[in-house]
């Protein structure tokens, strides 16, 4: 994953900085890992994130508006956030098997 990461950022120049936000963090959340930048949300609720008090800095990189602090959701609850939702839906979790994401 993050050599992935970093071979977009070598192309940054000619990707869409809010579209390689978005990229990495639906990665993270099929690799069950905590977000980035904060751009996947399950249900309206934020998908959780890395670093919940880094968030906005790194979202004004992207050119990503702020989020309100209350909605953010720290990287403690993933695992949470993780196995309520998602593993008890059988076609998402056949999907994540066929495309190798588990």
């Amino acid at each position: 994953m993050r050599y992935c990461y970093s071979l977009m950022l070598e192309s940054a120049s000619d990707v869409n900085s809010q579209n390689l936000a978005y990229l990495h963090d639906r990665i993270c959340f099929f690799e069950q890992k905590p977000q980035r930048f904060g751009t996947q949300y399950d249900n309206g609720n934020m998908y959780p994130v890395e670093n919940a008090a880094e968030l906005n800095t790194l979202r004004a990189q992207m050119q990503l508006p702020a989020v309100e602090p209350d909605r953010i959701v720290d990287a403690g609850s993933v695992k949470q956030m993780y196995s309520d939702t998602l593993e008890s839906d059988s076609d998402f979790q056949l999907w994540r098997r066929q495309a190798g994401w588990i």
